[in-house]
């Protein structure tokens, strides 16, 4: 069993190490490239990376306060679904409603992958794998259409 302080030294280890593992890919296969994750040019969508003792997730989350405007932007998200979805193997899971731990609601689309533990290091290379291949994969697709939600999201605040 980990104390607290060993705890939390091993989630900054993970990402540390997911960071230069990025680095690393990003070279090997000749891009130049950042997360957007909530610089995504559109305030009311974040891109995110969960990983905890008990699965890792890769989604995009609309993050308006506002119920009545998540959905709004929900929906504008789901007439995209083909393009989101586009070059993953499953079908994502899309949420409208999706309580995060801190008690934020959001409507999520993610894909998950269980029985990983961030404070196993032998799960590590799994996880790391799984994170970079599926978001490049979701932010690729997400840019393939942001200019279009961005423009119809604006015409919600009119």
């Amino acid at each position: 069993m980990y104390s607290r302080e060993e705890k939390r030294d091993l989630v900054v280890k993970f990402w540390d190490d997911f960071k230069l593992y990025t680095k690393q890919h990003n070279i090997e296969r000749s891009v130049y490239s950042k997360w957007m994750l909530d610089h995504t040019g559109i305030k009311e969508i974040d891109l995110r990376f969960e990983v905890d003792r008990r699965f890792a997730s890769v989604s995009l989350d609309v993050t308006v306060k506002s119920e009545d405007k998540r959905l709004l932007i929900y929906e504008i998200l789901v007439q995209f679904k083909l393009l989101i979805e586009d070059g993953f193997e499953e079908p994502l899971e899309w949420e409208l409603l999706y309580e995060k731990e801190n008690g934020q609601m959001v409507s999520r689309i993610s894909i998950i992958m269980g029985d990983v533990d961030i404070h196993k290091p032998k799960h590590w290379p799994k996880i790391m794998d799984f994170l970079y291949e599926n978001m490049t994969r979701l932010q690729d697709n997400f840019i393939e259409i942001k200019d279009v939600i961005e423009d119809r999201v604006k015409h919600l605040y009119r």
